[in-house]
């Protein structure tokens, strides 16, 4: 299932003392990146089966990104985390792990404004009708049309293997609650893999949860390892060329993608000059040149738009201290969108989006 990022060459578990009598020829493990491998929270080592490097393991979160890899001093050649790849995920981490560990109480009661026990309740009757009741399953209020139209792409789960790509820790653990097989979290903040954990461990799902330290660039998962591959505003953040089409090459025959992202529109500039950034991070919103590898990754695909007229209204209010509800936003989403999808080309300024792709069942 795990193989390294870069290679795709599979990787064996194996205690961190048979790692380090493996790389180290006396000149003492590195990483990657050229820094001193630090074993201390390191509980073992996924050695690649040609033995030139190893991914240490935190407990139960395997990292697996090549800047992270160690070795024996200068076998390999050196990674830049400043490569486009890797340069994000290196200067967000802190902002990400902190936050999302902060935010992630050790025994959480609710997921988003849900108290935990009555979502675990109606999680069983819900298995047929996922993505609804939409006010149990939806959470990103100024995006709920286009997390809506996702989860529905991806429905029903049960029984399916699903991958979670970045985004904000509950979404795999929803999809475990409605009968997923397994659901797998890749993120390149550590804090959101732990997180994740610990509302699994609170929803008694953790048994089939799986975190791992990555980036979208390099999957470390097997070929068609996965059904399905759910990514909240996440996917702005890669290299589309490549995170695309790896999330085509992870997908088996018929599998699904989808993803909500934000897109950049002439509103955008505009609000960014005058109100400022919603975060103090890098958003690069997605632009037809940068979604064009979806259409040569899967057989069926398509970009939808969203909240064209109020979307960045809200923000705005938002920002000012004024923020709308769950059923407010939607049914504001709803009516936008009908709206615009009225007048031609004006549903396309729409600043929020589906991506959804399905990979071809003799593909």
């Amino acid at each position: 299932m795990l193989v390294c990022p870069e290679s795709k060459l599979r990787l064996t578990s194996v205690p961190i003392e048979a790692a380090v009598d493996k790389l180290d020829d006396g000149r003492g493990l590195s990483t990657r990146r050229g820094l001193p491998a630090d074993l201390a929270d390191v509980s073992s080592v996924l050695m690649r089966e040609d033995g030139a490097c190893g991914f240490p393991e935190l407990g139960r979160v395997p990292v697996l990104m090549a800047p992270e890899a160690f070795v024996a001093s200068g076998s390999l050649p050196a990674v830049d985390v400043s490569d486009p790849r890797y340069a994000e995920a290196y200067d967000e981490d802190e902002y990400y792990s902190t936050g999302a560990e902060t935010r992630m109480p050790s025994t959480p009661a609710e997921l988003g404004d849900v108290p935990l026990g009555h979502l675990i309740a109606a999680a069983a009757r819900s298995s047929h009708s996922f993505p609804e009741p939409r006010g149990l399953w939806i959470d990103a209020i100024y995006d709920c049309a286009a997390q809506h139209e996702a989860y529905r792409h991806l429905a029903p789960v049960a029984g399916k293997r699903i991958l979670q790509l970045g985004g904000i820790a509950s979404h795999a653990v929803k999809f475990l609650l409605v009968g997923a097989a397994e659901s797998w979290l890749l993120t390149p903040m550590i804090g959101e893999a732990r997180a994740s954990l610990r509302l699994a461990r609170a929803a008694g799902v953790e048994d089939r949860l799986h975190c791992v330290v990555g980036i979208g660039e390099e999957l470390p998962f097997e070929d068609a390892a996965f059904d399905a591959i759910y990514s909240g505003g996440s996917i702005h953040h890669t290299v589309t060329p490549l995170s695309l089409f790896e999330c085509r090459r992870v997908l088996r025959a018929g599998g699904r993608f989808a993803a909500v992202d934000p897109w950049r529109t002439p509103f955008y500039r505009i609000g960014i000059a005058v109100f400022g950034k919603r975060e103090p991070i890098h958003c690069r919103p997605l632009n037809p040149a940068r979604v064009a590898p979806l259409y040569e990754a899967f057989s069926r695909a398509q970009v939808v738009h969203h909240g064209a007229l109020t979307r960045y209204p809200l923000l705005v209010l938002q920002k000012l201290g004024v923020s709308a509800s769950l059923g407010a936003a939607w049914w504001i989403n709803r009516v936008d969108d009908l709206a615009c999808s009225m007048a031609p080309g004006l549903r396309r300024l729409g600043s929020s989006v589906t991506l959804l792709g399905t990979v071809g069942l003799t593909d």
